[in-house]
């Protein structure tokens, strides 16, 4: 583990789309906090002392100290809630005041955990880290995930941000996956033009392209993911269909 200091919060976390997330958040709202970096890839997630802090062995964590009693968060969505609730902010409207909104706000952030998360695991995993793919499997999850991008690229059609005209958490927390998009793990994702207008004005806020600055950099220092980047740079690139519900 490596880290640098802030005694208030701690998150643990890696270079990934999930814990860059979380980082977004906590950098656009000015909060300071100690980054120990977990590394994942030699499996610290595992050991003794980490479950000790997240019992599921997983990143990011997130552990607050601010009020004198220790609060130990898991899980990137729960995180991010207890940081857009904390602080006050105007990433989300609040709840007390505004339900409409703040439901507007919290049902994309809910869909960014629950299925374009979700979906990029899956194809990362039967894609990229499995060591002999099988097409039909590759297939079908990224078809699943092009269908939440297509239903992304038709809310952006009529949208400048996702939940409407106005910046908020959603629009943080989602961009770490297209920043990983750009490295042409699914090709027919720069089909996208919608979500391509999108992600280049998010890119122009300096700390989101600090965040994909660290993303690439991350990505070409780990053999598997630079590797397959590196093969397929050339390769025709498939066309999955939307996967139907």
């Amino acid at each position: 583990m490596s880290s640098n200091n802030n005694n208030d919060l701690t998150l643990y976390s890696n270079p990934g789309s999930v814990s860059t997330k979380v980082k977004l958040i906590l950098k656009y709202l000015g909060i300071p906090f100690t980054n120990v970096h977990i590394n994942t890839a030699n499996n610290e997630q595992h050991t003794p002392e980490y479950k000790k802090i997240n019992i599921h062995g997983k990143v990011p964590v997130l552990v607050d100290r601010s009020s004198g009693q220790e609060v130990t968060i898991f899980e990137s969505g729960a995180i991010v809630l207890y940081i857009l609730r904390k602080y006050p902010n105007e990433l989300i409207p609040d709840i007390a005041t505004d339900l409409a909104g703040f439901i507007n706000v919290f049902k994309w952030l809910e869909w960014q955990t629950s299925t374009v998360s979700s979906s990029e695991a899956n194809v990362l995993i039967n894609k990229i880290f499995t060591p002999e793919p099988i097409p039909s499997i590759v297939e079908k999850y990224e078809g699943i995930y092009l269908r939440a991008l297509t239903t992304l690229d038709e809310q952006l059609a009529s949208n400048k941000y996702i939940a409407g005209d106005k910046l908020s958490a959603a629009d943080i927390v989602v961009y770490p996956h297209l920043a990983y998009l750009q490295l042409g793990i699914i090709p027919t994702f720069f089909a996208l033009k919608n979500i391509e207008r999108y992600y280049k004005e998010l890119e122009q806020i300096p700390i989101i392209l600090e965040a994909k600055n660290t993303l690439f950099e991350a990505v070409s220092k780990h053999p598997v993911i630079s590797a397959f980047i590196q093969k397929n740079k050339s390769a025709p690139a498939p066309v999955p269909a939307p996967t139907q519900a």
